[in-house]
């Protein structure tokens, strides 16, 4: 719904699709160019991972012209063989071949890595006379692998597939695990005493709809996970459950608490006169951020190997995995246990397929078991207040980390109030064109995170442009007085402001009329129009109290003034009193978090429709 938090919001949905695609590019419209072909052969022998890819492109106009813009992922370790062009004439002729001058070696080091040991194969191979095709093939090896394939025919999401395949070899005796989803079963067959599986696949792009409040885009295409049942990856390792795979983890990161003697003073220094786990574990936190930044360093076991603890301490920065595992050491050094959790950061949460033990996170964050509780800590956010994790890690399934003990548990969901917008608004209608307004709105959840964000890091204007974005009567002339969050742990930011709601409202005859501004929610498809069920990842909640005071010169009315609409949604009600000329009105919105079918969407829709006509029928007449 809003800017991300942090700049890792802004590259984990970009990453799913690219990362494991051979394209970048994406085509506006599924008939400007599509992909006719798209072939992908993997073989496990000896212990080593070898693919081979074939894509097929047909351009139809101008328009898909960038769809030949190719970029080709790969590791220093892990380089392209064998890569092939060709440009194919609407007569079937080759016309054109990509020269070995023609493809650039590029670093994805990116803004926010400092190291990384990624790169891309960039190409572009184009014509100009259409339609023609691009053809291009390339094959990689790996010596080592965590994960055997993350296939969907998805080039792009805006281009159509015609034909995509996966065919897997592997020894009879080689042991794998398979996740299928909104896909065919694989084929399985043997030739040459090797096990074949094989996997055909389309895709539309018009299955694929962006629609308000849908589930992400990772659930809702065709999708192939694969991954061995036994790896050698750095350490010895097993998908076996996901016990294992946390032994695994633990066995990674071994021996990386090595603090520096100055580190450790600075810990005893800090928490020497703290009473407890909270206190000295709110001082340490606040330690990491003044001092240490986050930066990706994906370098080492494919960017999953920690750095340690003395790293991060020498050079002040780390990833994700450093720094938790160096705030881990801190919190060690203090007598403090603390447990890495592996878990999938996004605002719109995918679900953890808990029968799939396997490598399905891109964040870790550490947990601080106490008698009576848990803390949380997001140690990449030098924002953060302590033990917040936001929007970005509520309310999912995680990896927690303990060695024999790992297991998969769930990240408390945040609740209604700590996502409430609470805003109050006194009103001052001296006369009918005259009329003032003081609001002071608490920020919560999503609009915190994102107003933080631009406190701390935009200028005045994107955080003033930010904050009248969520106040009521936006349309109206109005000046921000106040921001703030009253300490760094707050959970919630305040704003003030000061409008003129002069030319508010409609004339009337002599008769002006008010009604009540509009709530923060877009625009919902028909039900005849919706294709997609819907997902809310967590409590969407208003409470706006108006106090309004009239001249008592004016005559004053309200209609509609108590109403309550009730759904397995969520709930809207108005409350009001009329005491003389002062009108005292809460009015409260609530959408429960959760997932709802297609099928309860008509629901969802009459309940949003009653919800605008109660608040269109809720006037204030001044005459």
């Amino acid at each position: 719904m809003a800017y991300r938090f942090t700049i890792l919001k802004t590259i984990f949905l970009f990453i799913y699709f690219f990362y494991h695609t051979p394209l970048y590019a994406q085509s506006i419209n599924e008939n400007n160019a599509e992909v006719i072909l798209y072939d992908k052969k993997i073989e496990v022998s000896n212990n080593k991972l070898s693919v081979w890819v074939d894509i097929s492109i047909q351009i139809n106009n101008r328009d898909g012209q960038h769809m030949t813009q190719v970029a080709i992922p790969y590791s220093s370790s892990n380089k392209i063989k064998e890569l092939s062009a060709s440009i194919i004439d609407a007569s079937g002729n080759e016309i054109k071949k990509l020269k070995k001058r023609d493809v650039t070696d590029v670093s994805s080091i990116s803004g926010y890595s400092l190291y990384e040991d990624d790169f891309n194969k960039v190409f572009e191979l184009s014509h100009n006379q259409y339609p023609y095709v691009l053809n291009y093939s390339y094959s990689i090896s790996y010596d080592s692998f965590l994960s055997i394939d993350e296939w969907t025919p998805v080039i792009s999401l805006h281009t159509n597939t015609k034909k995509a395949s996966l065919t897997l070899t592997t020894p009879t005796n080689f042991q794998l695990s398979v996740r299928e989803q909104n896909i065919n079963q694989a084929i399985k067959s043997t030739k040459d005493g090797k096990l074949i599986y094989e996997w055909t696949g389309t895709y539309t792009a018009e299955s694929i709809i962006k629609e308000v409040f849908a589930p992400p885009i990772h659930e809702l295409i065709p999708k192939v996970s694969i991954v061995p049942l036994f790896f050698e990856y750095g350490p010895s390792g097993s998908f076996q459950s996901w016990q294992s795979y946390g032994e695994w983890l633990n066995q990674l990161s071994h021996g990386l608490h090595d603090l520096p003697e100055s580190e450790k003073q600075i810990v005893r220094n800090l928490t020497r006169d703290l009473p407890d786990v909270e206190s000295k574990a709110n001082a340490l936190y606040h330690y990491l951020q003044d001092n240490i930044r986050y930066i990706n360093v994906a370098i080492g076991i494919g960017g999953m190997l920690p750095y340690p603890a003395s790293y991060v301490a020498q050079n002040r920065y780390g990833d994700c995995k450093a720094l938790t595992n160096y705030m881990q050491a801190l919190l060690a050094e203090a007598g403090i246990e603390a447990f890495c959790t592996d878990v999938y950061a996004d605002e719109i949460p995918v679900d953890l397929d808990i029968n799939f033990p396997s490598q399905q996170f891109n964040h870790v964050i550490l947990a601080i078991p106490t008698k009576t509780d848990t803390l949380w800590l997001e140690t990449t956010s030098n924002i953060n207040p302590f033990g917040y994790l936001g929007t970005f890690t509520q309310n999912r399934k995680a990896l927690f980390v303990n060695s024999s003990q790992s297991k998969i548990i769930q990240i408390p969901a945040m609740t209604n109030v700590e996502t409430r917008r609470d805003t109050r608004i006194d009103i001052s209608i001296q006369a009918k064109n005259k009329i003032q307004a003081q609001v002071n709105s608490k920020f919560r959840g999503d609009d915190f995170e994102t107003l933080l964000y631009y406190m701390k890091n935009g200028s005045k204007s994107e955080i003033e442009h930010f904050a009248k974005s969520k106040l009521p009567y936006q349309q109206s002339p109005s000046t921000i007085t106040k921001i703030n969050q009253q300490t760094r742990d707050s959970q919630e930011i305040i704003v003030e402001a000061e409008m003129n709601l002069s030319d508010y409202g409609q004339q009337f005859g002599e008769a002006k009329v008010l009604n009540l501004p509009s709530l923060d929610f877009p625009k919902i498809e028909r039900p005849s129009q919706r294709k997609t069920p819907l997902f809310f990842p967590y409590p969407i909640h208003y409470k706006d109290q108006f106090e309004i005071s009239v001249d008592e010169n004016i005559e004053v009315t309200l209609s509609n003034g108590t109403n309550m609409i009730k759904s397995i949604f969520g709930s809207f009600s108005v409350v009001s009193e009329k005491i003389n000329n002062k009108i005292i009105l809460t009015r409260e919105f609530i959408i429960n978090s959760g997932r709802y079918s297609t099928e309860d969407y008509t629901k969802f829709f009459e309940f949003i429709s009653s919800m605008n006509e109660s608040r269109a029928k809720t006037l204030i007449t001044l005459k």
